[in-house]
């Protein structure tokens, strides 16, 4: 069984992802650049919470600079009044659903355990957030043409200044946003995990001769004992 990189598959993958299109679709609205400045300007006033629990942002969250894992996971708790109001219209409902839609789907997964019924919310809830998804580049990315953010573009001139190719082209590529990708497919399924001990499973692992004294008690109350062979 492949278990999920959950660090690296969603806060810095698919969430990442998600969080740089999203500024590249502010920039190309009407006053573009003001209103990542104002975005910048509600992080900066979102208070710090418990102890590390979410730190103080930055003043230029939008350029994600040395950010760490734990910094995109506070980003996405606090995403949903930052953006509100930014996008226009219908965009802006579609936004705010997509980004309650990841952070309910974010915060089941990383529970530290689960039962049935964790489970089976889980699962609903990327359903759900499947379909955000899909709407959100169906409609709202389907009604711009992005291009690359600022520090995409300068990313890709100094990797043309290394490679000697010349710089006659340095306006900024169109950038989409892709769904298929493995990070999206594999945060999809969950594991089946039973909610209490099977006694059986449980006896014969404590039976192993790689085990020493271990005692259990099984529903009924009955004590299972096992002991190592050396």
């Amino acid at each position: 069984m492949l278990v999920v990189d959950f660090m690296h598959e969603c806060e810095l993958g698919t969430w990442k992802a998600l969080f740089m299109h999203l500024i590249r679709l502010l920039y190309t609205l009407p006053g573009g650049n003001n209103l990542v400045a104002l975005l910048d300007q509600r992080f900066r006033q979102v208070p710090s919470y418990g102890n590390g629990v979410i730190r103080k942002f930055s003043s230029n969250t939008s350029e994600m600079k040395r950010l760490a894992t734990q910094d995109f996971e506070d980003i996405l708790q606090c995403t949903m009044p930052v953006f509100e109001g930014l996008f226009p219209g219908d965009h802006d409902t579609i936004v705010q659903s997509l980004l309650y839609r990841f952070a309910h789907w974010h915060t089941l997964a990383k529970l530290w355990a689960h039962s049935e019924t964790t489970l089976s919310a889980l699962d609903d809830t990327f359903k759900r957030l499947s379909y955000q998804l899909h709407r959100f580049r169906d409609f709202t990315c389907a009604a711009f043409t992005t291009a690359e953010l600022p520090k995409e573009k300068a990313a890709r001139e100094r990797k043309a200044a290394r490679e000697r190719s010349g710089l006659e082209n340095v306006d900024a590529d169109h950038s989409a946003y892709f769904l298929l990708t493995i990070r999206l497919e594999l945060a999809g399924p969950s594991p089946p995990q039973p909610s209490l001990p099977d006694w059986d499973d449980l006896w014969a692992c404590l039976k192993s001769p790689l085990v020493g004294t271990y005692r259990a008690k099984s529903p009924s109350g009955a004590t299972l004992e096992a002991h190592s062979c050396s």
